[in-house]
This record gives C-alpha cells, sequence and structure tokens, in this order.
C-alpha cells in the first residue's frame, strides 16, 4: 500500500462524512472586512490562527497536531491541520460570502487535503454565515424615519 493511500485512508476515516457543497450566504451592505472581523471573533476563540485575508478571502487554520498510522513502511507520523477558508465574491446584490472546510494531513513528503463533508459541520457554518448576515444587517439598517413628530418638533 502506497503511502497516499495510507493518508488518505486516515483522513477518511476522520471525516466519516457524507457529500456536502461550500455554505454560502448574500450579505446586502457587506464587506470583506466586515465578514472576515465577525469570523476571527467566532474562530480566535476556539483556537484558531487568522491567517492572510483580503478582498477575496481568508483562511484559519487549527493545528490538531500528529497522528501515527501504520503502513507497509512502519509507522506513519501525519500532522493535521484544520482550515477553514471564507472567499467572497462582490454582487450587485451584495457580498456573496461562503465557507469551506479541510482537513490537511501532512507527511515529511506529501500532503494530503480533503473537504470536510460532515453534515453537523457544514450546517453549523451555514448558520454561522446566516448569523453574520443578520449582525451586518442589523448595523447597516436605516433608521426609522416614518417617526412622527409633533409641531413644536417632538
Amino acid at each position: 500500500m502506497r503511502r497516499s493511500e495510507v493518508l488518505r485512508g486516515v483522513i477518511a476515516a476522520l471525516l466519516l462524512a457524507i457529500p456536502v457543497s461550500a455554505q454560502v450566504t448574500l450579505i446586502p451592505h457587506g464587506t470583506p472586512a466586515a465578514v472576515t472581523e465577525a469570523l476571527k471573533a467566532t474562530f480566535v476563540p476556539q483556537g484558531f490562527q487568522a491567517g492572510k485575508s483580503d478582498d477575496k478571502g481568508a483562511l484559519f487554520t487549527l493545528d490538531k497536531g500528529n497522528i501515527t498510522q501504520n503502513s507497509p513502511n512502519g509507522i506513519q507520523v501525519v500532522h493535521l491541520t484544520v482550515e477553514i477558508q471564507a472567499h467572497y465574491r462582490k454582487k450587485t446584490e451584495g457580498l456573496e460570502a461562503s465557507l469551506t472546510e479541510e482537513v490537511v494531513g501532512t507527511t515529511r513528503d506529501q500532503e494530503m487535503r480533503n473537504p470536510v463533508v460532515n453534515r453537523t459541520e457544514t450546517d453549523n457554518l451555514q448558520k454561522l454565515l446566516d448569523g453574520i448576515r443578520t449582525d451586518i444587517e442589523a448595523k447597516t439598517k436605516p433608521a426609522d424615519s416614518t417617526a412622527k413628530r409633533d409641531s413644536s418638533g417632538h
């Protein structure tokens, strides 16, 4: 069995998953900076490191440490990292924000990337995006201009 097959088996066993797609939401009046700050507020307290971010996206990583795996060549050490990637696309209706999550397994000589396709995890990412959209919408709603005032200005 080749090392790549062993590594795939390790990552697949960690995922125990069913296929799903990236989580996406449209945020009227959203900006990449506002979404990135909201994601930082959620992920950094959970131990994620904020990586590069710009108008096109942001990266958050969580070091899960090393695991050992038996292979035909002996015991192999695999370093696992969880990456959550935010992707931004400006649209006429607002900012489209999407999140994907990958488990990255690294050995001395290779790297394997597998998307997290666990329904619970992807549902949680969608709820997070929906919450961010709600928060940003609440902050950008115009003040109620229909309030009636009496003739004295009150």
